[in-house]
């Protein structure tokens, strides 16, 4: 599947969505996309999924970084209890992305944040079992 200039690929075996965003990626776009995906079939309850934003530009700061947190907040009825990776390409999405999972603390979902591709695929695929590459993630 291909929308709004993210690839999303799901894998039925690992029950695992691994979404590719590339190019500039706003508050628009990322309303845009997130609204998207609520009507995609594979994406429904209990599907661990894997964020890979290193090819995209990050244009999100922190107000909207967390009125998107919470808006992503009121969907965890309807997706229920989940493992998400978010893959930064830098300090400043490292960060961004931090701050959304800390406002996503009374989530159901679990977050890891990294630099780290293996790490990110370990997180999401195993419900939560983090790999052990020493680079820097946090959970």
């Amino acid at each position: 599947m291909y929308m709004h200039d993210i690839n999303a690929d799901y894998n039925e075996n690992e029950n695992l969505y691994y979404l590719q965003v590339s190019g500039s990626f706003g508050r628009n776009r990322a309303m845009s996309a997130f609204n998207a995906l609520l009507t995609e079939e594979h994406f429904k309850p209990g599907t661990n999924r894997i964020w890979d934003f290193r090819q995209a530009d990050l244009e999100i700061y922190g107000p909207e970084i967390r009125t998107m947190a919470h808006l992503v907040n009121s969907t965890d009825k309807l997706h229920g209890r989940r493992f998400t990776s978010l893959l930064a390409r830098d300090s400043f999405q490292f960060g961004m992305w931090r701050m959304f999972q800390g406002s996503r603390d009374e989530s159901v979902t679990k977050h890891l944040v990294t630099y780290d591709q293996e790490d990110a695929v370990a997180w999401a695929s195993s419900d939560g079992m983090r790999a052990t590459t020493g680079k820097p993630g946090l959970n």
